[in-house]
């Protein structure tokens, strides 16, 4: 017999096994019962037995195999299977065939069935019903309750004893020495609280691997970034992989805390896709966290600053010197010839005036001619003079206009030398610093007004190159990108499920939406991995007629799908699901009622062949018009 739990009777599991190192065909197994699901078991009866859970798992009872003889005992124990007493529950033993309980574990009753031999030979067939009702009495009470922590071990830290996926799960269950009855309206109930994050909580990303010592995630050497994008209603989520990756469905919260997180950008589609993590975030960097290390930082950059401003006064002030140099020699040298020319020009006009002693005579020809000598050498000399009197004050003015233009050309110098000095420290700074400034320019042109809006191609529905007729809903579908990416269902222009909205997950992606009027009327995932199939299948059994159903695969849809939920999915118009596998990729549109299979369905299997990521399939895309329900 198969191991057997309920999820009424919490942490109760009963199962066959041997101790021993190995098994053999003639070995005999032993029934075993576990109280804090799996993790302690301990052996209660022995050799095979058929077994049952009754009255939310406040009674067990069994009835031992015998593969010839007959049987007329029941076992039953009310402590989890510590204790066991048996009850004859005929007096004429027949030959064992089945045990057999109410659905859900909420009787209290059980029925064993078989047959006895006649005597002409004939089987006849026997069925024995035993109520323990009137065994156990009494009713429940709160005293006859505690509170138990799943997963619990009692070992390592409190605060992350019985966390599993980032939570720890307290439920409320009947007592091993209490002997009373749950009753039918016996509800689970659970408290759940989040734990502290810890590496445990995280797997490394694409192109990372676990370091032996240290447990972090150190980058691959030669790995490529890799990034995913999905483009939907305009947009497109480009997740940019870096580091460390939270695993699906853990919800821990604070702790652990890792630097290299994955981001996810949402930006128009056809943008260039931004680059990926650098190499200083993957590689083994040195991040400068305590005060004495910014400390330290914060020196060396004031340092390597005043360096720069020192060497910069230094080049001015050997400028100053050289301009000083050259100006000082020409104002002493212009200033000497113009006195020393003045002082030559006075004394020829009175050394000529005192040798004539005469005055000018306008009739006499003669003493014309004998004052013209000495009169011309001194206008000549008065001549040359002044001459040299004006090329010096025009070479004064010259050299002035360049010493001008010299002190102009230094003041803009200087001024340039302080603004390449604090752009050169403000860079130094932030460098050290680790400060990343990012000038977004995409961001600042797609805000700028646009003056060619005549030019753009009309922008329909969802993104659809093509407008629905009327009477018709659009809609588009996007499976996830491996286990990173979630899915994307978009119906009449509204994104009604994405990883955006934070309302998908692992396994099967749902939206429910009424087909006369388009209206969202439910969304949810559920856990093909890890979860339970049943919850799945309630739901596909409550879909009422002429409802839209969308589904969309995210890592693996298959894996818990059993056949009954399988068969549900092809009624709603499905012809692929009964073929899908573990990771496969799987995106559908159906409705609750149609009589044929719908068109809007796509299937990819996971194959390590012709997988775009490493142990997933492409991402799936569709698109489309979906009728109205008219009735």
């Amino acid at each position: 017999m198969l191991a057997l739990s309920e999820p009424s009777a919490i942490g109760l599991v009963i199962a066959h096994g041997t101790v021993g190192n190995s098994l053999s065909s003639s070995q005999h197994p032993d029934v075993f019962v576990s109280s804090d699901g799996g993790y302690n078991w301990i052996g209660t009866l022995r050799g095979p037995h058929h077994y049952s859970i009754l009255d939310s798992g406040a009674l067990i009872v069994a009835v031992e195999a015998h593969h010839e003889g007959q049987v007329k005992t029941i076992k039953f124990s009310t402590d989890e299977g510590q204790c066991w007493k048996s009850y004859n529950f005929t007096e004429q033993p027949f030959f064992f065939a089945g045990l057999a309980s109410e659905p859900g574990t909420k009787a209290m009753n059980v029925s064993v069935w078989g047959f006895r031999p006649e005597e002409d030979g004939q089987p006849m067939w026997v069925a024995v019903t035993i109520d323990f009702q009137s065994l156990i009495t009494r009713e429940c009470n709160n005293k006859d309750y505690e509170e138990w922590l799943a997963h619990s071990t009692d070992k390592g830290d409190s605060k992350r004893n019985g966390c599993v996926l980032g939570m720890k799960e307290t439920y409320r269950r009947l007592k091993k020495q209490s002997v009373c009855r749950n009753g039918r309206n016996f509800v689970v109930t659970k408290k759940q609280i989040p734990c502290p994050c810890t590496r445990e909580d995280y797997v490394c990303d694409y192109g990372y691997y676990r370091h032996v010592n240290t447990s972090a995630c150190v980058r691959q050497p030669n790995t490529p970034n890799k990034t995913f994008e999905t483009c939907l209603n305009g947009e497109e989520d480009e997740l940019l992989t870096a580091g460390y990756r939270k695993v699906p469905s853990n919800k821990c919260e604070g702790g652990f805390t890792p630097q290299d997180v994955v981001q996810t950008v949402i930006r128009p589609c056809g943008v260039k896709p931004s680059p990926g993590p650098s190499a200083k975030s993957t590689s083994s960097v040195t991040h400068f966290d305590t005060p004495k290390e910014r400390l330290v930082l914060i020196l060396v950059s004031a340092g390597a600053a005043v360096i720069v401003l020192l060497a910069i006064f230094s080049a001015v002030l050997a400028v100053r010197r050289q301009v000083y140099r050259t100006r000082m020699p020409a104002y002493r040298f212009s200033n000497l010839r113009i006195q020393d020319d003045n002082n030559d020009i006075s004394a020829d006009l009175e050394s000529g005036a005192s040798s004539n002693g005469t005055a000018y005579q306008h009739d006499s020809d003669v003493e014309a001619s004998a004052l013209s000598v000495p009169r011309l050498t001194s206008v000549i000399r008065t001549g040359v003079s002044q001459c040299y009197y004006w090329s010096c004050c025009w070479l004064q003015r010259t050299r002035g206009r360049r010493l001008a233009k010299m002190f102009r050309a230094g003041g803009m110098l200087k001024l340039a030398a302080l603004i390449l000095a604090f752009l050169l420290a403000v860079f130094l700074a932030f460098q050290l610093l680790e400060i990343n400034v990012e000038f977004k320019l995409a961001s600042l042109a797609r805000s700028l007004p646009a003056n060619e809006e005549h030019t753009k191609p009309a922008v329909h529905k969802c993104g659809l190159s093509k407008a629905c007729p009327p009477g018709h809903f659009a809609f588009k579908l996007a499976s996830g990108a491996a286990n990173v990416v979630g899915p994307r269902m978009c119906l009449e222009d509204k994104l009604i499920m994405s990883g955006v909205k934070n309302n998908v997950g692992r396994g099967i992606n749902i939206a429910l939406i009424n087909g006369k009027t388009g209206e969202l009327l439910k969304t949810a995932f559920y856990d093909m991995w890890a979860g339970d199939v049943e919850p799945f299948i309630t739901f596909l059994k409550e879909i009422e007629d002429g409802s839209i159903i969308m589904m969309a695969s995210f890592d693996d849809p298959a894996t818990k799908l059993n056949d009954e939920a399988r068969k549900l999915i092809t009624d709603l118009g499905s012809s692929a699901v009964g073929n899908l596998g573990f990771r496969d990729n799987w995106i559908f549109l159906g409705g609750k009622g149609i009589k044929t299979k719908s068109p809007f369905e796509q299937h990819i299997k996971n194959s390590a062949a012709t997988n775009k990521y490493e142990g997933w399939p492409e991402v799936l895309e569709m698109e489309g018009c979906v009728p109205q329900r008219q009735d």
